[in-house]
């Protein structure tokens, strides 16, 4: 939630997806039937995992210096990863819980973006917003993220 925050445009373009889907169907929640369908949805979990890896051992991988890659420019100390959801692990040692998780974020997440509208407390701004992670079994935000839900009508 605090990347979709600090990237105001990613969250009207993510609403804006699971709103139309859920509306084609006119149902009250965002059933994994739908889920299945948001590509825009999978693609913001995959990235949020790919610059937030949830586990201590998912160690990031780092670019060490500046290269193009499919015409893109990847500059020195840009988190990579060659793997699909790499924080689950992979190979015969992949975690058994990735699809649960998956369903679950797209789940929790569709619900929230569809049903409401987010804003920052009054007198809190983008810039407010911290980004600081803190070490654990598991990474956590160093300062907890607080919003305000706006009922989405």
């Amino acid at each position: 939630m605090t990347e979709l925050m600090k990237n105001p445009r990613v969250m009207k373009k993510l609403q804006a997806e699971i709103r139309s889907s859920v509306g084609k169907i006119n149902k009250p929640l965002v059933e994994e039937t739908v889920c299945e369908n948001l590509k825009y949805l999978r693609m913001v979990f995959k990235e949020t995992l790919r610059l937030h890896p949830p586990l201590v051992l998912s160690i990031p991988h780092l670019s060490q210096k500046h290269i193009k890659i499919g015409g893109y420019d990847v500059y020195p100390n840009t988190r990579i990863q060659d793997f699909d959801l790499l924080p689950f692990g992979s190979g015969r040692r992949v975690c058994p819980g990735m699809t649960i998780e998956t369903a679950t974020f797209e789940f929790v997440l569709g619900n929230l973006l569809y049903h409401f509208d987010w804003k920052l407390p009054d007198g809190m701004h983008i810039e407010d917003l911290s980004m600081e992670e803190e070490l654990g079994l598991i990474v956590n935000k160093k300062i907890p993220l607080c919003l305000v839900p706006v009922k989405h009508i």
